[in-house]
């Protein structure tokens, strides 16, 4: 019975074993997890796309409007002089006193430095001495002159005076020997006759002499003026040098350098100092080179000196890029600000064109001209703001035109929006 019993309870227990089973059955325990997994993901996704929240005083938010579009481009700059000097040296000097530093307004003829230049000095003091011994030479030959003048003329005086004697005494024996007098001689009559030619001819020479002698006299003055009129050309070029090294401002304006240092050798020909007029500057803009195209001569110009606003007009354009940049010239209105001065880091902006009647907003943060962008279009009325596409234009420096995609009124976000691009809605708080 037993056995019968075992045998009975072993081929139940197989039948009961024998069950037919699904072939997927055995991997849905796998497809389970994997398929939830992944129902989960997409939910977080869409609940992450449309679930982000941003507080409103760290985005901000512009107004779609409709008028007239200034289009500008902005480019920093410095105001320059439009004509500046450099002051070289005169003669060799060494840098003694510094009065003014680079940077400082001045008057024309404010001394600024002061060089030294001891054999200068020592050149100057021995030339006066020679000045001094040769005005002493040329008085004394002044007065010898004088005597050699009056000694001539006592010569020319006396001969006259002797041949005045001798006419008189000519005259009186001839009339004694008209009356047949014999005491008078025909010999002495006739020697006394040729005495007087003889004084004649020699008061005529002397009087030659003497006209002579004024001449040699006069060039012997001629040539000692010149002697002194050397020195005295000397003397005042080297004065000029001396008064050289009072380093002085040639106009009002600015010091705008001053290479050297004190104590430091100069020699005849450096750089001292710059100068620049304060009332004739120009403004020099640096424009990104990929706007240079759209910059033309004559362009209209607003210069923010972050005090005040000039008004000028482009006159120059570089034809060569400089690190990225183009270099524009303005010139600038005859009447500056009290703080334009050179070297003044400035903005400037340049109207390249004004659009009429067009849709425009302040340029967002992350915009490009003549593309299509999605934005975030603010509904205040939910406090939500979605992703929409909108067409921008032209762009200035502040603002860009809508071609479509926006209507007159509607806000948008023109701040970063880096943080919440990938979501389509966001809440704003």
């Amino acid at each position: 019975m037993t056995a019968a019993y075992n045998l009975l309870r072993v081929s139940y227990m197989d039948v009961v074993k024998e069950k037919k089973t699904n072939p997927f059955s055995k991997y849905l325990v796998y497809l389970l997890p994997v398929v939830g997994g992944a129902a989960l993901l997409f939910t977080s996704q869409w609940f992450s796309l449309s679930a982000y929240s941003v507080d409103d005083d760290h985005i901000t938010v512009a107004k779609v409007k409709k008028g007239e579009l200034m289009v500008k481009v902005s480019a920093p700059g410095v105001l320059s002089p439009q004509k500046d000097r450099w002051i070289s040296a005169v003669v060799d000097g060494k840098i003694d006193l510094i009065y003014v530093k680079p940077g400082a307004s001045v008057s024309k003829g404010d001394v600024i430095a002061e060089l030294i230049n001891v054999e200068l000095l020592h050149s100057i003091e021995s030339l006066s001495w020679d000045l001094d011994e040769i005005m002493a030479q040329t008085d004394a030959l002044r007065e010898q002159h004088k005597s050699r003048i009056l000694d001539m003329q006592s010569h020319i005086e006396i001969a006259r005076m002797d041949a005045q004697k001798q006419k008189i005494r000519l005259i009186a024996e001839k009339v004694l020997i008209d009356q047949g007098n014999s005491t008078v001689s025909i010999l002495d009559y006739k020697e006394r006759q040729l005495t007087i030619q003889q004084l004649q001819v020699l008061l005529e020479t002397n009087k030659k002499r003497l006209s002579q002698l004024r001449l040699t006299l006069a060039a012997e003055q001629k040539a000692q003026q010149a002697r002194i009129q050397r020195l005295n050309n000397q003397y005042n070029r080297l004065i000029s040098q001396k008064e050289s090294l009072r380093i002085a401002a040639p106009f009002d304006g600015v010091l705008q350098e001053m290479p050297g240092d004190l104590g430091q050798q100069i020699v005849v020909g450096q750089n001292i100092a710059k100068f620049a007029r304060s009332d004739d500057l120009i403004a020099e803009l640096q424009v990104p080179e990929f706007k240079a195209g759209d910059i033309k001569l004559g362009q209209k110009v607003y210069i923010d000196t972050r005090s005040n606003i000039i008004e000028g007009s482009i006159t120059r354009i570089a034809p060569l890029v400089v690190n990225g940049t183009v270099q524009v010239d303005v010139e600038l209105g005859p009447e500056l600000p009290a703080d334009a001065r050179p070297d003044l880091s400035i903005t400037g902006e340049i109207i390249l064109s004004k659009i009429q009647s067009t849709l425009y907003v302040r340029r967002p943060a992350y915009s490009q001209e003549q593309q299509e962008l999605f934005v975030f279009k603010v509904d205040k009325s939910s406090g939500k703001a979605e992703q929409v596409k909108v067409k921008f234009g032209i762009a200035s420096t502040f603002n860009i035109a809508v071609e479509r995609g926006l209507s007159e009124g509607d806000l948008l976000i023109v701040s970063d929006i880096s943080d919440f691009q990938r979501y389509d809605i966001i809440t704003i708080n």
